[in-house]
């Protein structure tokens, strides 16, 4: 027996996963969706893109209709890498003139600041490097936090 469904619209359930994960988390996520023709479009925007929103988003799109026994899916994916541009430098010192005594100290300051922030933990590796190329010191710290600016400072006391 053939049924013959007349005049039907068929409104597919489209939703956006992120790694496997059904639903998509929204955070700084913006849903829009528009039908034209036969056309059904969900666009998934980002404003402002994060560090957290690299991945493997698929949309899936699913039509079901029970009285007729039919029931489709189809997806498509796409991998999202988000990179992290270079932070900006800004070194200072104690006494401000960098032109001291033998003898004395002098303290230099280094600042980095990380435009836009990064919401995913950091590694920042710093060194401090002598005249001569020999490194003097090197830290490596995490930075967790999420902020609109990240600055990271550190310091270096020559005595």
């Amino acid at each position: 027996t053939v049924k013959v469904v007349d005049g039907l619209v068929v409104v597919p359930d489209v939703v956006w996963m992120k790694d496997g994960i059904v639903p998509l988390n929204r955070t700084n996520t913006i849903l829009t969706k528009n039908m034209s023709g036969g056309t059904s479009t969900l666009n998934l925007t980002f404003n402002p893109l994060l560090t957290s929103h690299g991945g493997q988003y698929t949309c899936v799109a699913t039509i079901s209709l029970l009285k007729i026994s039919l029931n489709m899916t189809n997806s498509s994916s796409v991998t999202v890498q988000v990179r992290i541009p270079m932070p900006d430098a800004n070194i200072s010192s104690v006494p401000l003139n960098n032109s001291v005594y033998s003898g004395t100290s002098i303290i230099i300051f280094c600042t980095f600041t990380f435009l836009p922030a990064v919401d995913t933990p950091l590694l920042v590796t710093n060194m401090w490097i002598g005249p001569q190329g020999s490194i003097i010191n090197k830290n490596r710290t995490t930075i967790t936090t999420a902020q609109s600016i990240m600055v990271y400072n550190t310091t270096l006391l020559i005595n």
